[in-house]
């Protein structure tokens, strides 16, 4: 094997992603399109997001604090006299 082909072989390698970091990447992607088909109804609030895609609470809540962060939800101005706000798609979807 020329040095050439061996250089990029040895890159390739420290490249690699792993098993699991793709997993829980897949697994996010799953649960970010489950929040934002709960949200294409209207506006909803953390608990009302967490029935309906079936997540606990506080798995949707870090999932929703992800998605807001990143730009694929955001919170609306409106809060429930529960005192949780409300969140609709982001403009990323």
């Amino acid at each position: 094997m020329d040095k050439k082909k061996r250089t990029f072989m040895e890159m390739k390698k420290k490249r690699e992603v792993s098993k699991e970091l793709t997993e829980k990447t897949k697994e996010f992607m799953k649960i970010r399109k489950a929040i934002a088909a709960a949200l294409e109804s209207g506006p909803k609030t953390i608990p009302e997001i967490a029935k309906e895609i079936g997540l606990s609470l506080p798995d949707t809540t870090y999932n929703v604090m992800s998605c807001r962060k990143y730009g694929y939800i955001e919170e609306t101005e409106e809060i429930t006299e529960d005192g949780y706000y409300k969140y609709s798609l982001g403009k990323r979807r």
